[in-house]
């Protein structure tokens, strides 16, 4: 094998380690807004800590404090959403919904549609 043949394929290796690696730091720490309408919300208790999940027509979210982004305000955010319950609304959020872990996208914030 050439050394140029070499050098491409290890780069595009180091591309895509690299790649694999930043993609849940970036899912985790930059958010996206999704436009949807709020069905109904629940509360899962589980280890004395509790998770208020949110469930939507574009899917389950949920809405539990965190730590390294500052959020710690959400009871109030629940409370809000409740609020909306029924209404159209545009949710931030950020992370990755994986059922055989029972990770769900986390709401940043929720405002309702005019």
């Amino acid at each position: 094998m050439s050394e140029l043949v070499k050098r491409i394929r290890n780069w595009t290796i180091g591309i895509g380690i690299v790649a694999i690696l930043a993609s849940p730091v970036y899912s985790y720490y930059f958010t996206d807004k999704v436009r949807t309408v709020i069905n109904e919300t629940q509360v899962k208790r589980s280890n004395g800590e509790d998770k208020y999940l949110v469930f939507t027509d574009s899917g389950v979210f949920e809405n539990t404090d965190v730590w390294y982004r500052f959020k710690f305000r959400s009871s109030d955010l629940q409370n809000k959403i409740m609020k909306l319950k029924g209404k159209e609304v545009t949710i931030e959020k950020y992370g990755w919904r994986f059922g055989p872990l029972s990770w769900y996208e986390n709401i940043v914030d929720v405002e309702g549609v005019k």
